[in-house]
């Protein structure tokens, strides 16, 4: 019998206090997040991966949420590219969307409402498709709930799929396997959606299939939505400067288009830290078939003394194949919601996205203790004392279980490149 590989690449760049991470599945190319504080450092790794003149389609970007750090890059990575096939974002609400800009004050308190991120935050949609209507296929809002996903049932409905003598240059996700939301109506009256390429959807589990149609790789993604504390506090910072709840994406525009809205935002002190509860999540991996199996993942990174805290070779035979990339997720919150969603496939993380850059404060170390040994990043600035990010503790607790820490920074990129063989 024949054996056949499948090829595929996973990158961290080198933006510094930021995350832009990207990979490559033989053709098939995907994002999540593309920022950073430093517009310059993000914007030059755009540059590096999306050169213009190759003229370079992306099939998937997924946001995990929008702090200026995780989407600053975003235009600069829609005007690299000729197309972009599928955008995923997390659906926040009207009044969600005007904490996000509210945090936009800088230390002084000066609120400077320009630019195109403040028109991203006003509308998310539509501007993307005002902008880039003919770059994009279609853009999905993923709703948040409590619903846990079927994990043991979808992969052992994998197991039992032909896959010999198949075709892996050309593959394609699927995305009408995700349910749409039972909020469809609703969100498209709030945001008055028109676009036909716009869709609602609740979050799942979606597959990459070969030309065969056989499924090879696994996307999940999971967004739950901010606490009942959160929302009671978002209420109580918009009745402190008197306004009331926004029920339409009008309303949000009226309210930030005000001349009064710099003394408004002034007035709130709102802080990023804020609103940093929940991001939309990203699982992925090789569908878990008897004769598919790891065959190497290496990692590849400047030989740079700042990369300190464990240095190892080439994983070979690796049991554990999935990639989980967490955005800012805080994980003392969502930890028991994020354990009943993912379920089993927590025990299969091969590589771990810290959140928030390492943060003491959204960190709980569980995940970690299901995968002794996995590799996690860290994707943080070199010096930053004042935030702490990563804090020691955190590094400390992953080392405590063996596992092995990775430092992202303006300096060190972290590849994986893995060869998946098919018998």
């Amino acid at each position: 019998m024949d054996i056949m590989h499948i090829e595929s690449s996973f990158k961290f760049h080198p933006v510094g206090f930021g995350l832009f991470t990207s990979g490559k599945i033989e053709s098939f190319r995907f994002v999540y997040d593309c920022g950073s504080r430093s517009k310059t450092k993000v914007n030059n790794c755009i540059e590096l991966e999306y050169p213009k003149e190759e003229k370079i389609n992306l099939d998937l970007l997924s946001i995990s949420h929008f702090h200026f750090d995780h989407i600053s890059g975003l235009k600069k990575l829609l005007d690299s590219v000729v197309k972009i096939d599928t955008i995923i974002l997390p659906y926040y609400t009207p009044t969600e969307r005007l904490l996000y800009i509210l945090s936009l004050n800088d230390n002084s308190g000066e609120f400077t409402p320009d630019g195109w991120e403040f028109d991203f935050l006003k509308d998310p949609t539509g501007y993307l498709i005002s902008n880039f209507n003919e770059k994009i296929g279609k853009i999905i809002l993923i709703k948040g709930g409590s619903n846990q996903f079927d994990s043991d049932t979808k992969l052992k409905d994998n197991l039992d799929k032909d896959i010999q003598e198949d075709e892996y240059k050309n593959l394609e996700i699927n995305f009408e396997e995700l349910e749409d939301s039972n909020d469809v109506q609703e969100i498209q009256e709030i945001e008055g959606i028109e676009s036909s390429k716009v869709f609602v959807k609740k979050y799942g589990s979606v597959n990459l299939y070969s030309s065969n149609k056989t499924p090879i790789w696994q996307f999940v993604f999971y967004y739950p939505p901010f606490s009942q504390k959160a929302i009671l506090y978002f209420n109580q910072i918009l009745a402190k400067v008197g306004l009331k709840s926004i029920n339409t994406k009008s309303d949000l525009k009226a309210i930030v288009d005000k001349v009064s809205f710099n003394k408004i935002a002034t007035k709130t002190k709102m802080h990023g830290n804020d609103i940093n509860n929940t991001s939309l999540i990203l699982y992925h991996s090789p569908i878990n078939k008897r004769n598919m199996s790891i065959y190497r993942l290496q990692v590849s990174m400047n030989e740079s003394p700042n990369c300190y805290f464990r240095r190892y070779g080439p994983i070979n035979g690796c049991p554990a194949k999935g990639f989980f990339y967490s955005g800012d997720i805080d994980l003392k919150t969502y930890s028991v919601d994020i354990d009943a969603y993912f379920n089993i496939l927590l025990d299969n993380i091969c590589v771990f996205q810290i959140p928030h850059h390492g943060s003491i404060g959204n960190w709980k170390p569980t995940i970690s203790y299901r995968n002794k040994g996995a590799l996690h990043v860290v994707s943080s600035k070199l010096s930053n004392n004042k935030l702490l990010h990563p804090n020691p503790k955190v590094l400390h607790s992953i080392v405590a279980n063996n596992g092995l820490i990775l430092w992202c920074n303006e300096t060190n990129c972290i590849e994986f490149y893995g060869i998946l063989l098919v018998h």
